[in-house]
This record gives structure tokens, sequence and C-alpha cells, in this order.
């Protein structure tokens, strides 16, 4: 007991109890309220818009900083559009820095550049205006890599520019305000190399995933990923199968609802997997010159 431990020490048992506070306040876990936790979230996070008010209601506010979102579908699901939005959305309304990951060289800044100068009003001059774009468009960088171990090379880059961004001597770095990360397309990096029993893929896989956590959860960033869709049994899901399908915090398969239907831009977003959304609940929005907005009869422009 104490008083034996006090003897073998040679001090009071009231110095020993000081000294055993002292230890447990640098040692032992201290309970905290739920409000001061939700008020460090608050100022460590950030919600960024979808762009179409029917999503952002889907998904709480948006996508959430310090989680990881996929997105899932065929082609012409409107799976690069909605990155692209949510780059803009990152860019403009909430100042953030945006890395895209682009996998298959086909990122486009003149598209960025269109769904910006639709979605202003006319209240600015021209010359305004393309000073403003240039300002958001100088937020987003692209980075192109070719296969799944150049992704690694590149995230583990990140993870060491971010920690130099994070010092005192890096105030005006682009990483310092980096709160987007897209990877587009994740699913195309690793068709090749996962299936069957190429554990080299998987463990390559898992490699990716432990690291994209670490930097998410570290840096409180937003980490978006697409994916391509299989279908087994009449069932559409996100490929890449079971060492994938625990990773994203919200997954979500992109559609179109009817192929016959006359409006082209019509799109459908259901849930498959969430940390706080009902399962299957599902929006509709557009693509269109914008980008992605609520439903309306528009003409797209570029489908993936």
């Amino acid at each position: 007991g104490v008083h034996g431990v006090a003897e073998k020490t040679k001090l009071s048992e009231e110095e020993l109890l000081r000294v055993v506070a002292a230890v447990l306040r640098h040692v032992a876990p201290t309970p905290r309220r739920g409000s001061d936790i939700f008020c460090e979230w608050q100022q460590r996070n950030a919600i960024i818009s979808t762009g179409s008010s029917a999503l952002d209601t889907l998904l709480n506010g948006g996508i959430f900083t310090s989680e990881l979102c996929e997105l899932a579908g065929g082609s012409g699901s409107g799976k690069t559009q909605f990155c692209y939005s949510l780059a803009l959305s990152a860019a403009s309304a909430n100042a953030f820095t945006v890395q895209y990951i682009d996998s298959g060289a086909s990122f486009s800044a003149p598209r960025l550049q269109e769904m910006l100068q639709h979605s202003r009003g006319d209240g600015e001059s021209a010359a305004a205006n393309a000073r403003e774009d240039a300002v958001v468009l100088t937020r987003i960088r692209t980075v192109q890599v070719r296969d799944a171990t150049t992704l690694l090379h590149t995230l583990s880059d990140l993870e060491e520019k971010l920690a130099e961004a994070s010092t005192p001597r890096n105030p005006a770095s682009f990483f310092r305000n980096l709160k987007l990360v897209v990877i587009d397309s994740l699913g195309s990096l690793f068709a090749c190399v996962i299936g069957g029993r190429q554990s080299v893929g998987h463990a390559l896989l898992v490699s990716v995933s432990t690291l994209i956590q670490r930097i998410m959860t570290q840096y409180h960033i937003a980490f978006v990923v697409t994916n391509h869709t299989t279908e087994y049994q009449g069932k559409v899901s996100p490929a890449l199968g079971d060492t994938w399908t625990h990773m994203p915090c919200v997954s979500m398969v992109l559609t179109r609802p009817d192929l016959k239907a006359s409006d082209s831009s019509a799109r459908r977003a259901t849930i498959r997997k969430s940390n706080k959304n009902d399962t299957l609940a599902a929006a509709d929005f557009s693509v269109g010159v914008v980008g992605v907005a609520d439903p309306v009869c528009e003409v797209s422009t570029s489908e993936e």
C-alpha cells in the first residue's frame, strides 16, 4: 500500500500522493467534454460543398476533411466532373489548395476554366473575372502518375512536403493550406495488379491505403478517389475487392438513372457505405457546363 511505499522511498504519504498525482497528469487519460472535442474538430476540419444542394444534403453538408470518399461508377457516370467541381469548390469558396493526382493524363484546365466562367454572375468586368479565375486555378496543382508504384511514391512525397509546410519556416507554402487530394482514378492504377493471386498488388494497395489514412487524419485533408465498378449476380459494386472495400469512410456509386431519358445530364449518387449516412440513400444531380449541380434540363458538355 501507500504506507509501505512511503517507508521504502523515505517520503511522507502526502508527498508520495503528490508524486502519483503529477505522474497521472502526464500519462493517464483525462475525461473530456464532448463540446470541447467538437470545437476542436471544427477548428481543424472543413466541409467542401459538392456544388449540388441535393448531394450536400445527402452527405450531411458535403465532403468532410479527415475522411476518404470513394466515387465509383462506369464510364460517363460523372466521376471526373464531380472531382472537378469539388476542386473548384475547395479552391474558390474555401480558398483551400488542391492536389489533383491524374492517372490518365486527362486533367483538363480548360474545362475548369469553363466551369468557372459559367458559375459566376455578370456583376464584374471581364478583366476582374480573369484575375479571379487565375487566382483560383493557381490553388489547384496536378500530378500525373502512370502506375500504382508511382502513386505510392507521390503520396510519400506529399507527406514529406506536408511535414515541411507545418513548420514556421514555410508560412506561405502551397501545402500548408492543402485540404483536398483527388486521385482520379485509383481503380485504373490497380486494375492490372489486383486479382487472383497477385499478392504484390494487394500489398501495394494496403500500403497506399495506409498512407492515405495517415495523411488525412494527421493533416485533416479530404481524400476523394474514383473507381470503376464490377457487376456480380446483378449487384453493382466498386472494384478492387475486399482489400479496398473497408477503407473509404464514404463510398458512393454514380449512375445514369435512365439512359433513354432526353436529359443526358441526369445522374444519381447512391451511398454504398458511410460512417454517418443511411446506406442506399440516394440523390439526383446533373452534370453540365457548371459541373455538378442540382437536377436541371441542360446539355452536358463532358461526361467523364
